[in-house]
């Protein structure tokens, strides 16, 4: 390419005859089964994510539903969307680079407009929105994507692994020296009267009381919290789903970006062996990853679930077992995913959950509009009125939905509306919409 023309060079969406089915695939899976995890923060109480036993039913289903849960989904379909989002970004920048243009300005007007709709998300909707995280973690890697494929492996890995041993092994030794029952939330005054008496503490009581406050509140804040948001108007909600969301980033800031930015990492590192551009030639390699995933993943998944319901102090041993375990099980299933892409040319559920990640965006925030109209106060105020195994009944209601809805509006439409919007922004044009008849 000559120098003019890289000075005209305008970047543009990839077009559809040059997108990856097995991506596509990895996405829509993702996104669908995310929602399970999801669903249980969209309709109870923070604390239901630890167990049935904590609100609502108790019963066998609902504990079998929880299991089931935590053992297959939790932790599982964030990595392989961060895996994506790695791989997405390697091709986009190498993409626009052989086009002529600059990547950097158009990955980061990229960037900048998915944290943009990760805070309205967050701030407006629901407090457990991961997009500006991604977009956080998106800078990271794209500042050292030309690292060299054994370079950029290793800080990977040391980033998927180092902040969570770092932050948590501590933390849970701490926690298990402290003593039973202590807790912030509503006990400050008659524990620790003043500042000074709160200093003198033992670090062991410290950091429980902090790990107890955020992790396992008093059921007196449990009922507030279900109160507020089945009975609530749209402003009482947002005050404590702000509250909620600057907890949460603020914890992802520390924690999770550098691991969200180490799975991104590996994805760029997998893109670079050809797996996502020739599913075919790298059948052998898919096969190891399903079997070894799987055969390591899913018997430690079901232990860290199992660790976690032994109570508080184990808690956070639980999280880091399935944090490791977690990994594991999601190369599986991209392992799975890959063969399937592999196997021949797509029937209609192969087509339709590519369908479904080809508007993974407008999918992602349709579970958060969708569900808190049904449980919040605002809407339907059904919050708290069900239990583990009733919800995985709307999340195969939202599955249906997806899988029929997102082909007829592709065969219409070339992008998602989230997508349209985030793709037009990115390239500073508005893009075609419509296909042409």
């Amino acid at each position: 390419m000559t120098a003019e023309e890289r000075a005209t060079a305008h970047p543009a969406p990839v077009a559809a005859k040059e997108r990856h089915e097995y991506l596509d695939l990895l996405r829509g899976v993702a996104i669908l089964c995310i929602l399970p995890v999801n669903i249980i923060s969209f309709s109870m109480p923070s604390l239901a994510i630890t167990g049935p036993g904590h609100w609502g039913s108790q019963s066998a289903l609902d504990q079998w539903a929880f299991y089931a849960v935590n053992t297959i989904f939790t932790m599982k379909f964030y990595t392989l969307l961060s895996f994506t989002f790695g791989v997405g970004l390697a091709m986009q920048t190498e993409r626009v680079a052989e086009g002529g243009a600059n990547p950097t300005g158009v990955y980061l007007r990229r960037l900048a407009g998915l944290f943009a709709l990760g805070a309205v998300h967050g701030v407006f909707f629901w407090y457990g929105d991961i997009l500006a995280v991604y977009a956080g973690a998106g800078l990271l890697v794209f500042a050292w994507r030309k690292l060299s494929t054994t370079m950029l492996f290793a800080l990977g890995a040391s980033l998927v692994v180092l902040p969570i041993l770092l932050c948590c092994a501590p933390l849970g030794a701490l926690t298990m020296m402290a003593p039973d029952g202590a807790r912030m939330q509503g006990e400050w005054p008659a524990t620790f009267a003043s500042a000074g008496e709160w200093v003198e503490q033992p670090a062991g009581e410290q950091v429980a009381f902090v790990w107890r406050s955020m992790f396992t509140p008093t059921p007196e804040a449990v009922a507030v919290e279900a109160n507020i948001y089945a009975n609530g108007n749209w402003l009482e909600i947002a005050a404590v789903r702000g509250k909620d969301y600057v907890l949460y980033l603020s914890q992802y800031l520390v924690v999770m970006v550098p691991v969200i930015a180490g799975l991104m990492s590996i994805g760029v590192v997998l893109m670079r062996t050809g797996l996502f551009t020739d599913a075919k030639g790298k059948a052998g390699l898919l096969r190891k990853l399903a079997f070894w995933g799987l055969l390591l993943g899913l018997p430690g998944a079901a232990g860290a679930t199992w660790v976690s319901t032994l109570g508080e102090r184990f808690m956070i041993f639980g999280f880091m077992a399935q944090h490791f375990s977690a990994q594991a099980l999601a190369l599986g299933y991209l392992g799975l995913v890959g063969l399937v892409a592999a196997s021949g040319p797509a029937g209609g559920l192969r087509r339709a959950l590519g369908c479904v990640g080809r508007m993974a965006l407008t999918n992602y925030l349709m579970h958060t509009v969708v569900f808190t109209t049904l449980f919040y106060g605002h809407g339907l105020g059904l919050f708290g009125r069900f239990g583990y195994a009733d919800l995985m009944l709307f999340v195969a209601a939202m599955w249906a939905f997806q899988l029929v809805a997102s082909p007829v509006w592709l065969a219409r439409y070339r992008f998602g509306p989230v997508e349209w919007l985030w793709r037009s922004w990115t390239y500073g044009e508005w893009q075609p919409f419509r296909r042409e008849a």
